[in-house]
């Protein structure tokens, strides 16, 4: 009894899967930003639309104070040399 495997036939269904795996988890990613993300950036623009109309500040030095410690960490960058590192 010969068994012949295509390998051509297995090879499409990897590229099936890959893609598959790759929408799930950009549709999974997609959902956690719309449930966790969403209503603090609601709250902050809340806060925002109050402030400015009470004329404390504009839209530059709000900016800056939600930017600045984000650059001012180093995390993201010890982050991405761990990503570049390990094998």
């Amino acid at each position: 009894m010969n068994l012949c495997i295509d390998t051509e036939f297995f090879a499409g269904l990897q590229v099936y899967n890959t893609l598959g795996a790759l929408l799930t988890s950009t549709l999974f990613l997609g959902i956690l930003n719309s449930i966790f993300v969403q209503p603090v950036v609601s709250a902050e623009r809340a806060v925002f639309y109050r402030e400015r109309a009470a004329g404390m500040y504009s839209v530059g030095p709000w900016y800056l104070a939600l930017v600045t410690p984000l650059l001012l960490s180093f995390d993201w960058l010890i982050r991405t040399l761990l990503l570049l590192l390990t094998p």
